[in-house]
């Protein structure tokens, strides 16, 4: 038992969340004991609730036994889709019970239709998917008087990413999302909660409202905004003809990664993530009280998104895109193709890779090694009316890459 349990905490299937780690930990070792502990002894020695807990008012054992027991089945449906013994036994929660057995591992799938669990990294692989389709297509079409390699050799943007010896990774920002139940035990809705951006999040904000910790469940869960699609779909379709790029969302990025790849950003400014402190270091913009605004530190100018309510509304509002290029800690690239909303996304990715687009940004000084643009963007519903490049103008490569100190403040 104490053997299948490292071999569960190895393959990832738990999470980070410190609170399913140590329900885990707990029933391994009672159950290795020959022991069943009761649902007051787990509140009151994994939850930390006092000795009074009342079960009938409070179901957050219950909540993550339920959660755990799912989590097991999949680890051992997932190691015998891969090849595993299916015969080889494996931990599991009996329903109704608070104890881990060892017994026989998942039946091995049959027939066509099996239902899986996605694996960690299914976005990635399904926008992989999408954009191999959008890129043959385009191939197929024709794709102009030049190929799609020629303009990226032509175009000085990405004329040193063609060169490069690094992989490319394309990270899409995202954003963390998770459920809420009414029973304790089947979610009904999601929940974005500004302040919660990662599971450790999720376990601090239960901590300071336990009154939450019954309904709100860690569902490995995060959206993209409709842009990101569209914005994958033209940069592939660029830069295709290198190797296939590995495309990651915001929130998987590692420091690692900024050593080991040509990095291109796609998506929102406030989905960048970990990338957050590399854009504004070394930039010349600054986010104002949230990042529907930019504010240029030289002069004090405000740039402020009307996306928020303009689709809403119907009429006609102003969005910005923003392109950065720069070099990385090691001679790679980074570049970052971003929006404050939607509109401005979509702007930035069409100005990035349309020839007009290229041309007028190298024009207007965009072929530096490192540069940075802003665009102000006219939209209505989700169409771009109209694009216009407000300034080009050189950026430093960031001053210490190692640094967690926050970007300049405007203030």
């Amino acid at each position: 038992m104490l053997a299948e349990a490292e071999s569960v905490r190895a393959s990832g299937v738990l999470g980070r969340s410190r609170l399913m780690l140590a329900l885990f930990d707990y029933l391994v070792a009672a159950s290795a004991a020959g022991r069943a502990p009761k649902e007051s002894e787990i509140a009151h020695a994994v939850f930390g609730k006092a000795a009074d807990f009342g079960c009938e008012h409070d179901a957050v054992v219950r909540v993550y036994i339920h959660r755990l027991r799912r989590k097991l089945a999949d680890h051992s449906r997932d190691l015998v889709a891969s090849g595993g013994a299916a015969a080889t036994p494996r931990l599991s929660l009996p329903r109704g019970e608070y104890r881990m057995i060892l017994g026989a591992g998942a039946p091995k799938p049959t027939g066509s239709a099996v239902k899986r669990r996605p694996a960690k990294g299914w976005l990635a692989a399904m926008l992989l998917a999408v954009l191999a389709a959008n890129v043959a297509a385009w191939i197929l079409l024709g794709g102009g008087a030049m190929s799609a390699s020629g303009r990226m050799r032509a175009s000085p943007v990405w004329a040193p990413f063609a060169a490069s010896r690094f992989p490319l990774l394309i990270v899409v920002g995202d954003y963390y999302i998770f459920g809420e139940s009414d029973d304790g035990m089947e979610v009904n809705r999601l929940v974005r909660e500004y302040s919660v951006n990662s599971t450790e999040d999720l376990d601090a904000y239960l901590m300071q409202h336990p009154e939450k910790a019954a309904r709100y469940v860690d569902l490995g869960l995060s959206y993209l905004p409709t842009s990101s699609a569209a914005a994958v779909s033209r940069l592939t379709g660029l830069l295709g003809e290198r190797k296939p790029p590995r495309v990651v969302t915001a929130s998987q990025v590692t420091p690692q990664m900024l050593k080991s790849y040509d990095i291109v950003y796609l998506g929102y400014l406030s989905g960048i993530g970990p990338l957050r402190y590399t854009l504004f270091s070394g930039s010349r913009y600054a986010s104002g009280e949230s990042f529907d605004e930019l504010i240029d530190l030289p002069t004090g100018r405000h740039f402020t998104s009307q996306a928020a309510l303009g689709p809403v509304r119907g009429g006609a509002y102003r969005d910005y895109g923003y392109v950065s290029v720069f070099e990385g800690p090691v001679g790679n690239r980074i570049a970052l193709v971003a929006g404050t909303r939607d509109i401005g996304a979509l702007a930035a990715a069409e100005q990035v890779t349309s020839p007009a687009g290229l041309k007028a940004l190298a024009a207007a000084g965009g072929g530096r090694r490192g540069f940075e643009a802003l665009y102000e963007v006219q939209g209505q519903g989700d169409v771009n009316l109209e694009t216009r490049l407000v300034a080009v103008t050189p950026r430093r490569t960031p001053p210490a890459w190692a640094t967690s100190a926050p970007p300049p403040s405007p203030r």
